[in-house]
């Protein structure tokens, strides 16, 4: 591993042997959106310049890109661009990759929202340009749990897994309504990949601690629990 520097005091991590390979250009720190990019200047002809990103020339891809594609850090730092965390895809991929967008969401949490007529918290999915209702939960862990599996079926490799850290802050009153059904989708579940080598059992788990935030999991459910 290794640090290319970049403008504005910041870095940016390499692969060692692609080091001096790429010292031979200025690179520019580039924010776009809420994504912070290392990018340098390249012509393609006389008067014609366009702006070269670090991860494409880590991975000598062409420019442009082919049709439709992007790539994708796998652990979200746009400035991790060693080898290892590049993947060229699709668009639609790296959409399922994609962390959530917090600002003004009734949830922290990936696919989960605060349903005010039913008093619970609906998880859905995005899948082949369609969106996919998974249910509506009394609890909002209930709601994360569910949509984390049908991320690890659907999205497969490319699944954004929400790592629970407590109930958002909500005026609604999600303890009012009543317990919600998990839907069928839990049941077809047949077999996980392990995150850091951490699965666990969801069945009747007497050792996790129970509290209004905590519900006793489904029976008979088994999940990579990495993401607790």
């Amino acid at each position: 591993m290794a640090f290319l520097p970049l403008t504005q005091g910041h870095v940016a991590i390499v692969d060692d042997q692609d080091l001096q390979y790429l010292k031979q250009w200025k690179w520019c720190a580039n924010r776009q959106q809420n994504s912070l990019y290392a990018v340098r200047s390249m012509y393609l002809r006389p008067g014609k310049k366009v702006n070269r990103r670090l991860h494409h020339e880590v991975l000598r891809l062409p420019w442009p890109l082919p049709a439709n594609h992007v790539v994708d850090h796998k652990n979200h730092n746009t400035l991790d661009c060693r080898k290892q965390n590049l993947r060229l895809c699709s668009r639609r991929q790296n959409s399922y990759n994609r962390r959530p967008f917090r600002r003004y969401m009734s949830s922290r949490y990936k696919g989960i929202s605060w349903y005010k007529m039913q008093k619970r918290w609906r998880a859905q999915i995005q899948f082949n340009g369609r969106r996919r209702h998974l249910g509506f939960f009394k609890f909002e862990f209930e709601a994360v749990l569910t949509y984390n599996i049908a991320a690890l079926i659907l999205h497969d490799r490319f699944a954004f897994l929400n790592r629970w850290n407590g109930p958002s802050q909500w005026k609604g009153d999600p303890e009012q309504a009543p317990l919600a059904v998990i839907p069928g989708l839990i049941n077809e579940i047949k077999q996980y990949h392990a995150l850091g080598g951490k699965i666990d059992c969801l069945g009747q788990n007497n050792s996790y601690p129970k509290s209004s935030h905590h519900p006793p999991h489904p029976p008979g459910v088994q999940l990579l629990f990495d993401f607790m």
